[in-house]
């Protein structure tokens, strides 16, 4: 699962320039195909919203990645595929983050509810 342009161009000017770079919370979202690096094809319909989290909800980084520690669940979805999750700087609009594709695609039908257990959903920076 990869970063957006926005995050890697904000660590970049973290580490390069000394601008901060802190989310207190990020929101996880549900998509029905890759999100790229815009945040595209999130879910909609029904009352779906993205997910907040605190920093408490992710274990400390290793070895470049981090997972969920705290269970995350989306109730009273639309009827959908759901293919990948993603990560966002707000609940509504915003910046994405990252983004990536679950192990299994997942059929949901109209108020499902949806529940990534704790180390369900891992964040990594890659090296090239």
């Amino acid at each position: 699962m990869g970063v957006s342009n926005h995050l890697g161009n904000s660590v970049l000017d973290a580490v390069f320039r000394g601008e901060g770079l802190q989310y207190n919370n990020v929101y996880i979202s549900l998509h029905t195909g890759d999100p790229d690096g815009n945040g595209q094809n999130e879910l909609a319909g029904n009352n779906y919203a993205r997910q907040e989290t605190s920093p408490s909800d992710w274990t400390p980084a290793d070895a470049r990645e981090t997972e969920n520690a705290n269970i995350i669940e989306f109730d009273e979805l639309p009827a959908a595929t759901i293919s990948h999750v993603g990560v966002w700087d707000s609940l509504e609009n915003g910046e994405f983050l990252w983004g990536g594709a679950l192990d299994e695609t997942q059929e949901v039908s109209e108020g499902d509810v949806v529940r990534f257990s704790v180390g369900e959903i891992t964040a990594s920076i890659d090296p090239e």
